[in-house]
């Protein structure tokens, strides 16, 4: 996929790595800090929704970005150099629309202000999808699709009244298990 013109004014950040790479104690932090079980199983489901709707797409659209275009800078501290070769090594330059680490900041924002009123999730969550893009890791299209991927499993998992998560049928279970349910409401 060609770079576009916003692509290419967006500059190369590799301090911003560090931002980039918090995806996965946000993640972990995120799922720990609900303390609501509804909560933490829509953010699940949200989550594996995400994982297995993206694999699709990786699959029907492959899309890697140009990183060899952006190397390290000359004269970055060894800090950049380190945080660069780190993340390169662990994040292949391919899969990347749509934007999982943006589909996850969003779901981690929503999961954290469903659970608790926070909007500390909201401010964790922006500058790390911006990483997405001054790191050179993802086009800006790539951002906008984990962005209306995100937004989808939250409107699907946490506002949709269709969706039952697995605490709410659990809860169920157990009042018509102990007698506390009507009989006609367990069936």
């Amino acid at each position: 996929m060609p770079l576009t013109w916003l692509d290419n004014v967006i500059p190369f950040w590799p301090v911003s790595g560090l931002a980039y790479g918090a995806i996965y104690p946000f993640l972990l932090g995120t799922f720990i800090a609900i303390r609501d079980l509804t909560v933490a199983s829509r953010f699940v489901y949200a989550c594996l929704f995400t994982q297995i709707a993206a694999a699709a797409c990786f699959v029907v659209w492959p899309t890697v970005y140009p990183r060899e275009l952006y190397p390290v800078p000359t004269g970055a501290g060894h800090l950049s150099m380190a945080i660069v070769q780190m993340l390169r090594a662990m994040d292949t330059p391919a899969n990347c629309l749509p934007s999982l680490h943006v589909s996850t900041a969003v779901l981690c924002a929503v999961a954290l202000r469903a659970g608790q009123r926070s909007t500390w999730g909201i401010l964790c969550a922006l500058p790390l999808a911006l990483s997405t893009l001054t790191f050179k890791q993802h086009y800006v299209i790539d951002v906008l699709a984990g962005l209306a991927l995100g937004l989808l499993a939250y409107f699907l998992f946490f506002r949709w009244r269709g969706f039952r998560a697995a605490s709410t049928c659990c809860a169920r279970y157990q009042a018509c298990k102990s007698g506390s349910d009507s009989r006609a409401a367990c069936g």
